[in-house]
């Protein structure tokens, strides 16, 4: 495992190095509208019925998906947003109570991580956090190296899917100016690469994703996936 992850790193920094060059790619920004979060196997969450002090609970999303809550006994959480799971455990508590108010809050982040890899102190998996910003996630890997060049942050959305999105970030921005729409706001499964070169024009930015990034990237998520 150690000779894996000294293997791992070797090639983060080679990768830093490249230029990218070609298509455009477009901007996110942290005004952007996101889905809500998915759930999932470790998740912290807090349920509270509204008048109902004895039914507030705080509880882990078991591996098996479910959790255990007076009355409603066993439910499904993973894969469920807050907003979903409050609906299905008010139309439970019906049968119980008059009108149940739920509110179901992510206490924890648990089950989804974020991958940072390229120009930062220490490249890898770190957890998701609600609201999570590029700059908070570059700050968790340990901040970014000397040579780092932060007007062009790489953001791959959904990199694990078959079909991810490509944006860039201008960090540089975001910390000389306060230009806080740059310092976009990240989804679960996301990965962020500092380059040390500038990363303006993209030639093929789906091959080389594949082709360099993601052949790392994977490495990542497998070590992870074993844990």
């Amino acid at each position: 495992m150690f000779y894996r992850r000294i293997a791992i790193s070797t090639l983060i920094l080679g990768m830093a190095g490249l230029i990218f060059s070609s298509v455009a790619l477009t901007s996110r920004t942290s005004s952007q509208e996101y889905p809500e979060y998915i759930m999932g196997p470790g998740d912290l969450i807090e349920i509270a019925v509204w008048h109902h002090p004895e039914l507030e609970k705080t509880m882990r999303i078991r591996p098996d998906g479910r959790v255990s809550f007076p009355l409603v006994k066993d439910i499904h959480a993973a894969g469920n947003t807050p907003l979903a799971l409050m609906h299905e455990i008010e139309k439970r508590l019906a049968k119980y109570l008059k009108e149940p108010e739920v509110s179901v809050i992510v206490m924890e982040y648990k089950s989804k991580n974020i991958l940072v890899l390229g120009e930062v102190k220490n490249p890898g998996l770190y957890q998701y956090e609600g609201d999570m910003s590029a700059f908070e996630a570059i700050a968790k890997a340990g901040g970014y190296n000397k040579h780092a060049q932060l007007n062009s942050i790489f953001v791959v959305e959904s990199a694990r899917s078959s079909e991810p999105k490509f944006f860039i970030a201008d960090m540089h921005k975001a910390i000389r100016y306060g230009d806080i729409t740059q310092d976009v706001k990240l989804r679960p499964d996301d990965l962020i690469f500092v380059p040390k070169n500038f990363v303006g024009n993209f030639g093929d930015a789906m091959d080389f994703f594949f082709a360099r990034i993601r052949p790392v990237a994977a490495t990542y998520y497998i070590i992870n996936d074993q844990y």
